[in-house]
């Protein structure tokens, strides 16, 4: 983790994550915005290309399809935009994995 990462911050976005993530994974209507914005099929879910759509807005401008409320794509997008170095890479690509197993689990 690099130097000025806020752990407090990641702990934050972590359950948004996991719903944005398994929303994704699972919802026709979540992956195509999430398709439409990061310019990636839904199974290629990684750090980058979910950084690259929310910096694209998707999770803000396009909440319900998400199920989440506007406010809280403006915190997944804030997430991405100060901690743009990856400083938290490690941590997402971990809780992505998790998704990706409950979801297979299930």
């Amino acid at each position: 983790m690099g130097i000025g990462a806020n752990k407090k911050d990641l702990e934050e976005v972590t359950p948004l994550l996991q719903k944005v993530f398994q929303k994704i994974l699972t919802d026709e209507i979540a992956a195509e915005s999430f398709a439409a914005y990061s310019f990636k099929h839904p199974m290629s879910l990684d750090y980058n290309n979910l950084s690259n759509a929310a910096g694209n807005h998707v999770f803000d401008d396009r909440p319900d399809d998400f199920e989440i409320k506007k406010i809280e794509g403006h915190t997944i997008r804030a997430f991405f935009q100060m901690y743009s170095d990856n400083e938290f890479k490690a941590e997402v690509e971990k809780i992505i994995e998790d998704v990706k197993t409950y979801i297979s689990n299930k």
